[in-house]
C-alpha cells in the first residue's frame, strides 16, 4: 500500500467512525428521546437497558408501551417468570408483561414516554 492509498483509507475511516458517533449523539439528544431500535426488534415482550435505565418495551395491536423494568416496591431488579409476567427478584410480586399491573392488585410498573418516529421506538428518561 502506498503513502498516499494509506492516507486515503485513513481519512475514510476517520470521517465514516465520525458519522456514526454523530448519529448516535444525535440519536440521544432528540429532546431528551433514547432510541431503543426499530419497532421490529420488539415483536415481543423484551427486557432492555438504555443509559442504566432497565427498560420493559412490549406492543400490542400496533401500539407500544414502555415501563421502567424495576419493583415499585422495592425497586429491585426484575426477572421472567410463567408465561406474559415478571417477577420481582427480591420480593417475587409479579406483573403482567402487557400492561405493566401488579398481579395482587398493588402498585405497578412505572410507565416511561413513549413514541414511535420513522420505524423506530423512543422512550424518554426521566
Amino acid at each position: 500500500m502506498t503513502r498516499g492509498q494509506f492516507l486515503n483509507f485513513t481519512w475514510r475511516s476517520f470521517l465514516q467512525t465520525g458519522l456514526v458517533l454523530f448519529k448516535v449523539l444525535v440519536e440521544a439528544e432528540e429532546g431528551g428521546w433514547e432510541s431503543l431500535g426499530t419497532v421490529k426488534d420488539f415483536p415481543k415482550p423484551r427486557l432492555t437497558a438504555i443509559r442504566g435505565t432497565y427498560i420493559l418495551v412490549t406492543q400490542r395491536e400496533d401500539k407500544v408501551w414502555t415501563y421502567v423494568a424495576l419493583c415499585p416496591k422495592d425497586r429491585g431488579p426484575l426477572q421472567w417468570a410463567r408465561g406474559d409476567m415478571l417477577s420481582c427478584a427480591w420480593c417475587s410480586s409479579q406483573y403482567s408483561t402487557l400492561t405493566g399491573q401488579n398481579e395482587d392488585g398493588g402498585p405497578g410498573l412505572e410507565p416511561l414516554p413513549v413514541k414511535i418516529a420513522d420505524g423506530r421506538i423512543w422512550v424518554k428518561l426521566g
